[in-house]
């Protein structure tokens, strides 16, 4: 929740306030805070984006950040890991993967409305 509070409080233009969030819930967990006084805005979204990937990744809800934030053009870059390549090589993430999930066979057959 820290984490989403933190997310709001940048988009409204208060990064200063969403760095506090995202140290509280630093504090809550034991792990040193990040440097947020020296941070500039897309430092701080970067910051953001990294602790919503370590909340995140193993809970299956990585995508809807991923989509919003390219719908949205939001600053900040991703973990290099998340980032996507040209090259299996260079980085794991295909440049044209899919950031939501096809309306499934069932749906389409069920639904009159697609």
């Amino acid at each position: 929740m820290l984490l989403i509070q933190a997310e709001a409080e940048m988009v409204d233009g208060d990064w200063m306030a969403g760095m506090a969030l995202i140290n509280s819930r630093r504090d809550d967990v034991g792990v040193d805070n990040l440097d947020g006084k020296r941070t500039i805005a897309a430092e701080a979204w970067a910051f953001l984006k990294r602790e919503r990937g370590i909340e995140l990744w193993l809970e299956a809800r990585r995508l809807g950040d991923l989509k919003r934030w390219e719908e949205n053009d939001t600053p900040g870059a991703l973990h290099p890991l998340e980032q996507a390549g040209n090259s299996a090589q260079e980085l794991p993430l295909d440049p044209e993967r899919d950031l939501c999930f096809p309306i499934s066979e069932s749906e389409v057959d069920t639904n009159p409305n697609i």
